[in-house]
């Protein structure tokens, strides 16, 4: 998976990672996203 398939989370959330930052999986209720 990647920034590309995300479209459920938040905007700021598909923002981050479509920055390729990954949030901690304790700050935000969706798992990141590793490519």
């Amino acid at each position: 998976s990647s920034a590309r398939n995300c479209k459920d989370y938040p905007l700021e959330v598909t923002e981050i990672h479509l920055r390729g930052w990954h949030l901690p999986t304790n700050a935000s209720p969706y798992a990141p996203v590793r490519d």
